[in-house]
């Protein structure tokens, strides 16, 4: 090759490396933070206590880890659920909610 026909391609070669690294900084994923534990106590509120001895999980974490859902009453049989964000000290009654059969979902 002559000089004359090489530049274009040089040119081309360095219009792609140029291209791709522009690419890749802005595409790639940025450093996500260290997760921080979290502890809390559950107290529910009312007088009704938080319900331990039914079949199900007694405590359920939401998949992103933003809120837990429990149940509260004296039996399975009449169990209230609450829901409450972690970052939050008050929790609300899920109305008609329950817990599935497979103790891992809330409805």
């Amino acid at each position: 090759m002559t000089p004359v026909t090489a530049a274009p391609l040089l040119l081309l070669v360095a219009g792609l490396v140029i291209a791709a690294t522009a690419t890749w900084a802005v595409m790639r994923p940025l450093p996500q933070p260290a997760p921080q534990p979290v502890r809390f106590t559950v107290a529910p509120a009312g007088t009704l206590p938080l319900v331990l001895n039914s079949p199900y999980r007694d405590l359920a974490l939401s998949p992103d880890g933003a809120h837990f859902v429990y149940g509260v009453g004296t039996s399975p049989t009449d169990l209230a659920l609450w829901v409450r964000a972690v970052d939050q000290l008050v929790e609300l009654a899920v109305v008609g909610g329950e817990f599935f059969g497979d103790g891992q979902h809330a409805l």
